[in-house]
């Protein structure tokens, strides 16, 4: 029997030692559940089992299960132009330095299309905020100018008309992708985003509690957003600032949108270690699992894939995968695989060990490169 005495006491000392207000942890083992903990206040109050937390990046996962399922329906392959089946996407531009000697940018033609690997491996070139790269200004002046309640197809469009950050394939950047693949799947599946995605993976699983827009009887359980100051050690609610509040109460962003609850995302976790299968239910093969969690970088795009949380570890479609335990640190084994989120929950997913962990925080900044590495190993230490 696992003894989880040490992550009782991680979990109890979250606040003192990382300034976190409240979480949850689920720990599943081939289905089963081996632990869970609540700790804190979620602000609605004591955070509990139908506690709803903004997931934030902890989307793209699901997105990328939810395009897979429409991969095994043969309706694309992964190394399909992204034009084929959204034109806007042809003839792409590419922001390039000009020549030795010369100040400024220029927009030459790209070497060759987006394809479908390249939005699902974060490889395209398309940009997010925070690197102040022309390609990047260039973007978000196209999506501000998008009327209010724009839809995923319009956002698409808003990208494309940007030039991109670097040939596609040819580096990795954190970036809008999984938002275009949700665009794909409305037109692989000729459903909404949400409506498919239901389909093929929410409903399936029994996850209830996971939305793009909350209904508005469950919005008394939805746990704040914590911002901690470390200047004199205060807390405020995250209103507007920081983070982009305002995309996980409605538009159906496969890169940043859901909200979920530690239930239904452990279900989606166990499915993921347990090969494709859950409760009896199969969302995807096995070799689609493997397939996933295959590291897709070379050397050039490893070295652009610098986060310190994430050394040791490659991206497969749509997730973190691990290469080298030993530069990571860590005690799970080559293969482990998962994501993460902006506010900090935690997704980690080991079919060696059909052993699913799923971590719900709300915290700005979330210091997810010092928590999750530790909950990783202290679960595994309890299992060993």
């Amino acid at each position: 029997m696992a003894d989880f005495g040490i992550l009782d006491s991680f979990m109890e000392g979250l606040e003192e030692n990382y300034h976190v207000r409240g979480a949850s942890v689920r720990v599943l083992q081939r289905g089963r559940e081996l632990y869970k903990r609540h700790v804190g206040t979620a602000g609605c109050g004591p955070v509990a089992d139908d506690t709803l937390f903004r997931i934030y990046s902890m989307s793209k996962p699901v997105t990328a299960v939810c395009a897979m399922t429409l991969f095994e329906q043969g309706k694309f392959l992964l190394d399909d132009p992204v034009e084929w089946y959204l034109p806007e996407f042809k003839d792409m531009k590419v922001a390039r330095l000009k020549a030795s000697g010369a100040y400024g940018w220029w927009d030459g033609p790209a070497y060759g299309p987006i394809t479908v690997r390249h939005l699902l491996t974060m490889t395209a070139g398309i940009t997010y905020g925070g690197c102040n790269h022309p390609a990047e200004i260039a973007t978000e002046r196209e999506i501000a100018g998008l009327h209010p309640g724009y839809t995923l197809r319009e956002l698409a469009g808003a990208i494309a008309a940007a030039p991109l950050m670097f040939d596609p394939g040819s580096h990795w950047n954190y970036s809008y992708c999984m938002d275009i693949v949700g665009a794909l799947i409305e037109v692989w599946s000729g459903m909404s985003f949400y409506e498919y995605l239901k389909k093929a993976v929410l409903d399936p699983l029994g996850m209830k509690d996971t939305h793009f827009k909350l209904p508005e009887e469950k919005t008394g359980r939805l746990s704040h957003i914590w911002e901690y100051n470390a200047a004199d050690g205060t807390y405020t609610q995250f209103g507007r600032g920081t983070l982009p509040l305002d995309m996980c109460f409605g538009f159906e962003s496969g890169g940043a949108g859901l909200i979920s609850s530690l239930e239904d995302y452990s279900h989606f976790a166990a499915m993921l270690a347990g090969n494709g299968e859950y409760n009896g239910v199969r969302i995807l093969a096995p070799q689609t699992i493997s397939l996933m969690k295959m590291n897709e970088l070379g050397e050039t795009q490893m070295k652009d894939y610098d986060w310190a949380q994430l050394r040791g570890y490659g991206y497969g479609l749509g997730v973190r995968t691990l290469v080298d335990p030993v530069a990571a640190g860590s005690l799970s084994p080559v293969g482990e695989f998962g994501w993460n989120g902006l506010p900090g929950p935690y997704l980690l997913a080991d079919t060696d060990n059909e052993l699913a962990v799923v971590y719900m925080q709300q915290l700005s900044p979330s210091f997810e490169e010092k928590i999750q590495p530790r909950l990783r190993n202290i679960v595994y230490k309890c299992l060993s």
